[in-house]
C-alpha cells in the first residue's frame, strides 16, 4: 500500500482473514475430533452438541457460510 487508504483497506483485509481463521476452527475442530475417535453424529452431539455452525467474515460483517 502507498496511500493511507490503502493501508487501512489492507488492514481491514487482514483483520476479515484473521477473524475467518478464528470463526472455522470451532467448525473444523468438530469434525477432526469427529474423525480422530471414530465417533458417530450422535456421539458427538452427546458429548460436545451440535456442529458448530460455519461463519466466514467478509467486508466486517459476520455470515453464515453457504456454498450456494
Amino acid at each position: 500500500p502507498t496511500s493511507p487508504e490503502g493501508y487501512e483497506r489492507y488492514w481491514k483485509t487482514r483483520v476479515d482473514r484473521l477473524r475467518n481463521v478464528i470463526c472455522k476452527r470451532p467448525h473444523f475442530l468438530w469434525q477432526f475430533v469427529k474423525d480422530q475417535f471414530g465417533l458417530s453424529d450422535a456421539e458427538m452431539i452427546h458429548y460436545f452438541g451440535e456442529q458448530p455452525p460455519y461463519y466466514i467474515w467478509e467486508n466486517g460483517q459476520k455470515k453464515l457460510f453457504s456454498e450456494k
